[in-house]
């Protein structure tokens, strides 16, 4: 989410709200590069920042990155070289707060009704749905 450069992180709260605004892009527009980009960030970035039981998170992410140790690097807040530390308040809490978020609404967004009645998977993941949709008469 912010590039290449080893030295610089995206927070996990960026995942979180860079996916809801996808989903509402993708929502208003059918526009299926906003899928792909929402796909991307969930896959990848959304699972690397978390344990798998939810209880720690880590604020920034680096591309490629191999330490997490506490050390202070380049950003421009270091929060106590804790920052890619999985922790419970590593960095801002607003990370504890919304890393919740983001695979429910990732979620509630894997279908879509279309204007004819019908149902569109713009976003693909495992899921099941159940909808009722328009019949066609001929």
């Amino acid at each position: 989410m912010h590039g290449n450069s080893p030295t610089q992180g995206a927070e996990l709260c960026s995942a979180v709200e860079m996916m809801f605004s996808l989903e509402a892009a993708l929502q208003i527009s059918g526009d299926v590069d906003y899928a792909d980009q929402l796909e991307r960030i969930a896959f990848n970035a959304l699972p690397s920042q978390t344990t798998e039981d939810y209880m720690l998170h880590q604020y920034f992410q680096q591309a490629n990155q191999v330490m997490i140790t506490r050390h202070n690097r380049n950003f421009e807040v270091n929060h106590n070289g804790t920052d890619i530390c999985y922790g419970l308040l590593t960095g801002y809490p607003c990370c504890t707060s919304n890393m919740h978020r983001g695979w429910p609404k990732f979620v509630q967004n894997l279908w879509y009704s279309t204007p004819d009645k019908g149902l569109a998977a713009l976003v693909y993941s495992a899921s099941e749905v159940t909808a009722t949709v328009a019949i066609i008469k001929k």
